[in-house]
């Protein structure tokens, strides 16, 4: 997702829209995070959660492919606040990871999840920034949603 949130400013600005347009933008996805994860962690039950996770990573992919589009600037803050939702589906998982790490191990496995995702959040901007310049914003945009709908399986239980 990561990917997609790099290349909001130069959506905006390849795309002429209004001074500060890529700020709200910019916003949509945070406020999403927030609101999904509020309700998958405080309203939804924990097996409820975990049963969600595969389409709330469907959620965080999909509406980034409807920047293929080139939506406008309402439309594109839509479909980045539900993209935003969809990072709820982290909230289901948190159970199966603690369950899969020895206790003793846990905050050593965080810290290494902690960095692995950090890594793939610098690493994924240049990636589809550098696709950018050959598909457009846009279509870059999109294709990051491709790749997150690439990892949908890899939440399966084995």
């Amino acid at each position: 997702m990561a990917g997609g949130e790099g290349l909001i400013a130069a959506y905006a600005g390849g795309r002429h829209f209004p001074g500060g347009a890529y700020a709200v933008l910019m916003a949509c996805l945070p406020v999403g995070m927030l609101v999904g994860d509020l309700v998958v962690g405080r309203v939804l039950l924990p097996g409820t959660r975990e049963r969600l996770s595969g389409p709330l990573v469907v959620l965080l992919g999909v509406p980034l492919l409807g920047f293929a589009g080139a939506p406008g600037p309402a439309a594109a803050g839509g479909l980045l606040l539900a993209s935003g939702c969809g990072f709820g589906y982290q909230v289901g998982l948190q159970r199966r990871f603690l369950d899969a790490v020895p206790e003793a191990a846990r905050g050593h496995a965080f810290g290494l999840l902690s960095a692995g995702l950090m890594t793939a959040q610098g690493a994924a901007p240049a990636a589809f920034g550098a696709l950018a310049p050959v598909l457009g914003t846009g279509r870059a945009m999109a294709t990051a949603g491709v790749a997150v709908l690439a990892c949908l399986p890899l939440l399966r239980r084995s």
